[in-house]
């Protein structure tokens, strides 16, 4: 028998990488969603420029807000999802 013949032959299982902190808040956040957020504010913007008036700090202001709101509502989803059960580890 070789030496080698008490040395277990199967590979372990690859261990999985834990996502760092901002990985996780990326993840909540989801940003493929914020266009719903992004797309009708710079359509109103556009429009309120096609008709000449230039409130760039609204506009910027309404962004801002309408990207947190829709932040917002991510979490809101991600938790009550997980209260009731939806959410599973798969």
């Amino acid at each position: 028998m070789s030496k080698h013949a008490s040395q277990q032959t199967t590979a372990a299982a690859p261990e999985q990488a834990v996502p760092g902190r901002w990985a996780i808040w990326m993840m909540a956040v989801r940003p493929k969603t914020l266009t719903a957020a992004v797309a009708p504010v710079v359509m109103g913007t556009a429009l309120a420029y096609g008709d000449g008036l230039h409130h760039w700090g609204a506009a910027l202001v309404a962004l801002f807000c309408a990207i947190l709101i829709q932040i917002g509502t991510n979490f809101a989803n991600d938790y009550y999802d997980y209260v009731q059960g939806a959410d599973t580890g798969e």
